[in-house]
């Protein structure tokens, strides 16, 4: 269900996108794909042996105010749980969201091809359960974190592209450490 709500956001994001665009800066664009999440910590716990990974559709509203600097609003919804176990202990996280925004710096290396680097702010929703052998413990809640990535993306006509990205997330509270791989469509207004 998460996925099906996702997907038609995205479409009347891009429906409405072009009336939404005008007035911004020098370029706009929209772009939807999916964010794999590879958990380093969990509540304080280190999981990175575990290949800890939890999934989100992503979707991105960004202006480029010139050539080399923009913004961006990124927003992730989980449609990816994961359980592991480590020695004795179960771990379960669920990813209900993630929303962030991001200035964001590009190099263009080609016509169609650019680099970039990006930092930013926002909140993520993780929901976790710890079981060890003498019983479970759950928990979980809405944290700020930290962004800092870099991608690449190309455009094949001008308009239409694929973009590629990884960005590490530090939480600020309660041990959340996670990178994040995305692949997505681009389509530039």
């Amino acid at each position: 269900m998460k996925v099906l709500f996702a997907a038609a956001a995205a479409a009347g994001l891009l429906v409405a996108s072009p009336t939404f665009a005008q007035g911004f800066g020098q370029e706009t664009y929209l772009n939807v794909g999916y964010t794999s999440f590879a958990l380093d910590q969990v509540r304080g716990q280190d999981v990175s042996d575990a290949d800890f990974n939890l999934g989100a559709v992503t979707g991105r509203f960004g202006s480029k105010l010139n050539t080399n600097f923009g913004l961006e609003a990124e927003l992730g919804v989980g449609v990816q749980d994961q359980e592991a176990t480590l020695r004795t202990t179960t771990v379960t996280s669920k990813l209900n969201y993630e929303a962030a925004a991001f200035a964001v710096g590009y190099l263009p290396v080609t016509t169609s091809t650019e680099l970039f680097a990006r930092v930013g702010v926002g909140r993520i929703e993780i929901e976790s359960e710890v079981t060890p052998p003498t019983g479970a413990a759950s928990g979980g809640g809405a944290q700020t974190i930290f962004g800092l990535g870099v991608g690449v993306q190309h455009f094949f006509d001008g308009v239409n592209g694929i973009r590629g990205d990884y960005t590490r997330y530090t939480g600020e509270e309660r041990g959340a450490e996670a990178d994040a791989l995305g692949i997505s469509y681009v389509r530039r207004f």
